[in-house]
C-alpha cells in the first residue's frame, strides 16, 4: 500500500517538476523588472496552481489551503506559516519545496513551519 502511495506521488511530483521547467521563460519575458523576491513569488504562485490541477484540494485541510492561498496573495509575506497537519497536506508541501527548489528558490522560500506545539503532525511519533 506504501509503495503505491510512492509511486502516486512521484507521478504528482513529476509534474510538478515539468511545470517548474517552464516558470523562467514566464518570468524572464516580463517586462518590467521585478526583484528577485517578487520572481521567487510569481515561480511559486505559478507551481501553486498547477499543483491544484495535480492535487485533490478538497482532501487538504482548509486551514492549509487557506493559509496557503493567503502566503501567495500577500505576495509571499514569510510572516504567514502554512502547517501541513494532514498526510495529505504534507505530500503537497513537499510538492511544493521540490518544484519550489527546480523553480530557482532555495527550500526555505515556502511557508511551511507549524509554530502551534498543540497540534499533531503526520507520522509524529512523540518524545521517545
Amino acid at each position: 500500500m506504501r509503495v503505491l502511495s510512492s509511486l502516486k506521488s512521484l507521478r504528482y511530483l513529476s509534474g510538478i517538476v515539468f511545470l517548474t521547467l517552464l516558470l523562467p521563460e514566464t518570468v524572464y519575458g516580463q517586462e518590467k523588472a521585478i526583484s528577485w523576491k517578487q520572481e521567487k513569488c510569481v515561480r511559486y504562485s505559478a507551481a501553486w496552481d498547477e499543483a491544484l490541477t495535480l492535487f485533490d484540494k478538497s482532501q487538504m485541510t482548509a486551514d492549509f489551503v487557506n493559509a496557503h492561498e493567503r502566503f501567495i496573495e500577500t505576495k509571499c509575506d514569510h510572516d504567514i506559516h502554512v502547517c501541513p497537519v494532514s498526510d495529505y497536506d504534507l505530500e503537497v508541501a513537499n510538492a511544493m519545496v521540490v518544484a519550489s527548489m527546480n523553480a530557482g528558490t532555495a527550500s526555505t522560500f515556502p511557508p511551511f513551519t507549524c509554530r502551534d506545539e498543540n497540534k499533531e503532525l503526520p507520522n509524529y511519533k512523540g518524545d521517545q
